[in-house]
């Protein structure tokens, strides 16, 4: 993870770290799946457009944003204003990490329905959304 970390800190700037792995270092979730990371980032619309290891995408929650595989994980990025967030250290790497109550007030307004996706991502939303409640 260390590397990935690097990669981030050197590509991405100011970043927040979201999704399963902050509810994993927040100790809401027992395990992480290390198959993929979940970030924010508030940059323009074109920003990695021209980077090769980045494939623009269309997201379920912010619209748009990019993806990339770095080592074994998959990066999903977000492009929407950053969330309040505070620094954690992960392998000895300092980074930014969605607070416990944006975390909460994220998967409380969630509207689950209008995701789309398959039925897996759906239920996993869900679940994550009853951590909660």
């Amino acid at each position: 993870m260390r590397r990935v970390i690097e990669y981030l800190n050197f590509h991405c700037g100011d970043y927040v770290i979201v999704g399963s792995l902050a509810l994993y270092i927040h100790n809401i979730i027992d395990t992480f799946s290390k198959k993929d990371i979940d970030i924010v980032i508030d940059v323009p619309y074109n920003e990695y457009d021209y980077n090769s290891n980045w494939m623009k995408r269309k997201d379920r929650f912010s619209g748009w944003g990019w993806t990339t595989r770095i080592d074994d994980y998959y990066i999903d990025v977000f492009n929407t204003e950053l969330p309040n967030h505070h620094i954690e250290y992960v392998d000895d790497l300092k980074v930014n990490i969605i607070t416990l109550s944006a975390l909460k007030k994220h998967y409380n307004t969630l509207d689950i329905p209008m995701l789309g996706g398959h039925l897996n991502f759906r239920k996993k939303m869900m679940a994550r959304c009853a951590l909660f409640n």
